[in-house]
């Protein structure tokens, strides 16, 4: 009995020893992984300082960055999406030499539908998930040109065309709709009267 004892607390302590050695040994390659931290960022010449939050590990010769970090380093959105476990990351408009590009799908076809980002105002704007761009006004004959283009946005049952200078062209407000452009006060600048 008591060698059975004596033999089950040397295994015991054999165990706790390797465990140990094994714990030591992870802790000293995340060390060794994180050893040669990333102080600056370079994009086009434009130095971005990393922060110890945001920090970028070189491993087997690859660099990882956290996706949060890159989209606000360059002024992009991210979304999470969690019906489809996707993420989606958008450009900012306001950083593009156009205010509008339309993304393009596998099949080449181009829908402005599939937008979700708008500069107005020299802001950018991710559009909510049940909003959606319905078209683009790039002329008119009613004295607006200096707002366009314009955005003809849809929520619900209410449309409204908002000029990229922040400037609402028109609004139209379904019955049951309450607030559905509440999303767009930072934006407007103006009412046309």
């Amino acid at each position: 009995m008591k060698k059975n004892i004596a033999y089950l607390l040397i295994g015991f302590l054999a165990g706790a020893l390797l465990f140990n050695t094994l714990a030591a040994d992870a802790s000293s390659s995340i060390k060794t992984l994180i050893s040669h931290p990333i102080k600056h960022l370079f994009i086009n010449y434009n130095k971005y300082d990393v922060q110890e939050s945001d920090q970028l590990i070189n491993y087997n010769g690859k660099t990882y960055v956290q996706l949060r970090f890159m989209t606000d380093t360059l002024g992009q959105f991210v979304s999470y999406d969690s019906a489809s476990k996707s993420i989606h990351v958008y450009f900012n408009p306001c950083n593009e030499y156009s205010y509008l590009m339309m993304p393009q799908r596998p099949d080449g076809v181009t829908s402005v539908r599939e937008e979700r980002t708008l500069c107005i105002n020299n802001k950018a704007l991710l559009l909510p998930a049940d909003a959606f761009l319905d078209g683009v006004m790039i002329s008119d004959g009613v004295g607006v040109s200096e707002h366009l283009p314009a955005f003809m946005i849809t929520r619900w049952h209410s449309t409204i065309t908002i000029g990229r200078t922040g400037v609402v062209i028109r609004e139209n407000i379904g019955e049951q709709d309450k607030e559905p452009f509440n999303f767009l006060k930072p934006y407007i600048t103006d009412y046309l009267k």
